[in-house]
């Protein structure tokens, strides 16, 4: 005897015990089936990964050398923060030969640990590594000519003084010194 129902085993709704094909038979709708997604098809049966979602925006600071970067970021909100020139995010130097906590780029004795910057006779070099200066009995009771400026063999007026560099010191008594740092 004929038992109707869904004979096609692609169908959703196949019976194996039907004999008789009754006309039945549903098939699969392939869609999104996500009801979060943006595109989702409610007649859908069968998710066919076209599913499209709403990219939520995150407000942040998107630039990779900003100390604050943040990669989750989708909006650049302005935000961002950067280390003080010569120094790390962390406010550590950059460059610190001596390890005295003093930038070399504003150090003015870059060898030799002189992290509170003394120099007495002022010209531009720290006492800790200063050659030239020096605390005895003579230095004391002699007016000692004061530095006016720093030129570099163009005639720029230096503030520092780096490895490398000929400057020429100008005094206030007419002298000059030239020096190789």
């Amino acid at each position: 005897s004929p038992i109707p129902g869904c004979t096609d085993s692609t169908a959703l709704n196949y019976d194996s015990s039907a004999n008789s094909d009754d006309g039945s038979c549903i098939y699969p709708v392939y869609g999104c089936t996500d009801s979060t997604a943006l595109n989702y098809d409610s007649s859908a049966t069968s998710d066919d990964g076209s599913c499209e979602y709403l990219i939520l925006d995150v407000p942040g600071c998107m630039d990779i050398s900003a100390c604050n970067y943040d990669f989750e970021a989708t909006i650049d909100d302005g935000s961002c923060l950067y280390a003080e020139l010569n120094y790390d995010c962390d406010g550590n130097c950059l460059n610190d030969e001596d390890l005295d906590g003093v930038c070399d780029e504003i150090d003015n004795c870059i060898d030799v640990s002189n992290f509170d910057q003394n120099d007495e006779d002022e010209d531009g070099i720290g006492d800790a590594c200063d050659e030239d200066y020096g605390i005895g009995i003579d230095e004391l009771s002699q007016d000692k000519p004061k530095l006016i400026k720093m030129v570099d063999v163009l005639g720029r007026t230096r503030i520092d003084n780096r490895r490398g560099v000929i400057l020429i010191e100008l005094y206030d008594d007419g002298s000059t010194v030239k020096r190789i740092f």
